[in-house]
């Protein structure tokens, strides 16, 4: 008796777990994937994501422990059943050797009998009745874990799509990171460069007409003596070539 009050508390325990588990996943339906993308970005944030997926993981490795001791106390129950089916079967074989034997049978032989096959076959209905009861359990937990392992494998998708993009994400930032770099370089250099030009107009001065014009003077009587030397210089080669 204790042992089925037992029992039966495990079981509204795990159907309390599994109807916590199917509340999660409406919780994470509405969170993340109705209320959860981001109004700018269009995109579900990563936090809220593998937040709610880790409850997620915890409540289908609940299911699957939930599942195997269903499994371990099926066989317990297989095993008992299959030893009290043995039993009967050895009760009914040597009631059987007793009546070939002839031996003289007493009433009360008869109804210890007959209390122990009722005692085995209402154990067996009990141990029957209760691994179907379990299988029926175990079934309905296959299905909602094989379907829950189906989302879990869609959400690792997704998880390995936003850890790849972050990936990508933090390259582009690398990059962008030492094209500012080169970009300031540059605008340091071209601003001591404008420095320079501006420093040089502001020290520049327009020399005076009169200035200019002496100037461009002198430089035209230098010309003509330029001129003039080479034409020395040319005549003294001919005359030397001559003389030789």
């Amino acid at each position: 008796m204790q042992r089925k009050l037992h029992l039966q508390a495990q079981m509204k325990e795990n159907e309390t777990s599994i109807r916590e588990t199917f509340e999660t996943r409406e919780r994470f339906e509405k969170d993340v994937v109705e209320k959860g993308v981001d109004s700018i970005t269009g995109k579900i944030p990563a936090e809220k994501f593998v937040r709610c997926h880790r409850s997620y993981l915890i409540n289908t490795e609940f299911i699957e422990e939930c599942l195997k001791a269903a499994d371990t106390i099926i066989g317990r129950t297989r095993l008992k059943a299959t030893t009290t089916n043995i039993q009967k079967r050895k009760a009914m074989q040597q009631l059987k050797r007793r009546q070939e034997l002839g031996e003289a049978l007493r009433a009360v032989d008869f109804e210890q009998l007959d209390i122990e096959n009722q005692d085995c076959i209402r154990k067996i209905d009990e141990k029957t009745q209760y691994m179907l009861e379990m299988k029926k359990i175990a079934g309905h937990h296959s299905i909602a874990l094989t379907k829950h392992k189906r989302n879990l494998s869609n959400l690792m998708s997704t998880v390995n799509e936003v850890k790849a993009k972050i990936v990508f994400k933090k390259d582009e930032i690398v990059k962008l990171q030492s094209e500012r770099a080169t970009v300031n370089a540059e605008k340091e250099k071209t601003q001591m460069q404008l420095k320079s030009l501006m420093e040089l107009m502001d020290n520049f001065s327009v020399p005076e007409v009169l200035d200019c014009i002496k100037i461009h003077r002198k430089l035209h009587e230098l010309q003509n003596v330029h001129k003039r030397l080479l034409r020395q210089r040319k005549i003294q080669q001919i005359t030397f070539k001559s003389s030789r």
